[in-house]
């Protein structure tokens, strides 16, 4: 096929691709499902469950717990040995569960941890990782009268800056809060980021908690994930009467994006996905906006001055200012920070209600970074937020040049691929969000 061919092609397979979406992804979706409960229902009739394994269970021997679900593109990262460590050395005994086909080979690093291992087959996703391991911990309760005070579940879906980690850790154990995360999501109703949360015993025990679990059905697809998972475990939490605690809920988000020099501010602007800078206007833009009227101009001033000399609209500016002075007492010291309080509310208000669209961790990851939340979550590549080449670049400048986490969060960020690189079956499930 000649390259002419080739290049009018693609745009024709997209356009068919889009179209037949909304018709082909219910099939799909059913079919994945169904074919997951006829798994699972012969799982059920042999008297099998979905853990294969559970080695090393005697190391589940405190009160407070972390569960980890992993599955990783490689070996497990160290970052996420070094903040499971650090959970364990404040009290938390780790139980890492996963679906993993190379379980022996990908954790060989963490066998040497007194750990607990939970190996299962591949059904559900990171809520079916939870939910065998929430099961295990509740038979532990009934077992041997041992009631948990505190459970973190975590996946291996984010990356972690180890300046910042602390300060998560922190935010997840306080023993005062029944219900804790780190992100909400706006998209398909308010929900918990399920990558990163906490209960208290409180709500761990509750019966429509425990409720939830075991009626959960750990099916595989993304959107059951997020339907029945996220979306439906907050829901019963707060049906339950827990209202979550965010650590970075949209209004903390925008404090301390306000407390950002200007500079950083226009960084961010800079540094926001391609779709966020397509839809709205460039950092300078709105500053010259601001500028108009700071100096005193409307639009039809200043098609009017477009052809005056600097010096003129300097005398112009100066003599704005000089009345506010003189009229409205305000010095010109005040006046420059009221425009600059100003601008930067305004460019953070294009930020945060760019978040408001979707979800904190994806649609604010630059955000996110630069204000010291020190989360990433590791499909930002995938998800088209992050080109591949500008995320070297996002990290040098959000964490710092010197911050050694940045070499493994790239090789574990581009080591889930780029759509671009996609073709054929797999390229088609990604882009109907099936991966």
């Amino acid at each position: 096929i000649s390259p002419e061919r080739q290049t009018e092609d693609i745009p024709m397979r997209w356009r068919a691709t889009q179209f037949l979406k909304p018709f082909c992804v219910p099939f799909i979706e059913s079919y994945f499902r169904n074919r997951d409960r006829v798994g699972l229902l012969k799982l059920s009739i042999s008297g099998k469950s979905t853990v294969k394994e559970i080695i090393n269970p005697d190391s589940v021997n405190t009160d407070k717990v972390v569960i980890f679900a992993a599955y990783p593109s490689g070996k497990i990262a160290d970052m996420h040995i070094r903040f499971l460590e650090r959970l364990k050395s404040i009290g938390y005994s780790v139980i890492l569960v996963s679906n993993h086909r190379n379980p022996l080979s990908v954790f060989d690093k963490c066998f040497e941890k007194n750990w607990t291992f939970i190996f299962r087959r591949p059904y559900g996703r990171d809520f079916g990782a939870y939910k065998d391991a929430t099961i295990y911990l509740h038979n532990l309760s009934d077992k041997n009268r041992l009631r948990f005070k505190k459970i973190i579940y975590i996946n291996d879906s984010i990356a972690t800056i180890e300046k910042d980690e602390l300060s998560i850790i922190y935010h997840l154990d306080r023993g005062d809060v029944d219900f804790s995360g780190i992100t909400e999501n706006y998209h398909n109703g308010l929900h918990v980021g399920s990558f990163v949360m906490s209960l208290s015993e409180k709500a761990f025990y509750h019966p429509k908690i425990i409720e939830y679990w075991r009626n959960f059905v750990p099916l595989s697809t993304r959107r059951y994930a997020i339907g029945r998972g996220e979306l439906g475990f907050s829901k019963a939490m707060r049906k339950a009467g827990f209202v979550p605690n965010v650590k970075w809920t949209l209004s903390q988000l925008k404090i301390a994006l306000l407390a950002l020099p200007m500079s950083k501010t226009i960084e961010i602007f800079d540094n926001m996905e391609p779709h966020f800078k397509k839809n709205n206007p460039m950092a300078l833009e709105v500053i010259d906006r601001h500028m108009e009227g700071f100096l005193g101009q409307n639009n039809e001033e200043k098609n009017e001055n477009i052809f005056y000399s600097s010096e003129d609209l300097d005398h112009y500016a100066l003599r704005a200012v000089r009345y506010r002075e003189s009229f409205a007492k305000l010095p010109q010291e005040l006046q420059t920070s009221i425009f600059e309080d100003e601008v930067k509310s305004s460019l953070v208000d294009y930020i945060v209600s760019y978040i408001f669209r979707g979800s904190n961790i994806h649609h604010g990851a630059a955000p996110l970074l630069y204000i010291g939340a020190g989360l990433l979550k590791k499909d930002v590549v995938l998800r088209r937020i992050v080109q591949p080449f500008d995320l070297h670049t996002l990290l040098e400048r959000a964490v710092g040049k010197d911050n050694p986490d940045i070499n493994e969060i790239c090789i574990e960020i581009l080591a889930k691929g780029h759509p671009y690189s996609l073709t054929g079956w797999a390229k088609v499930m990604n882009d109907w969000d099936f991966t």
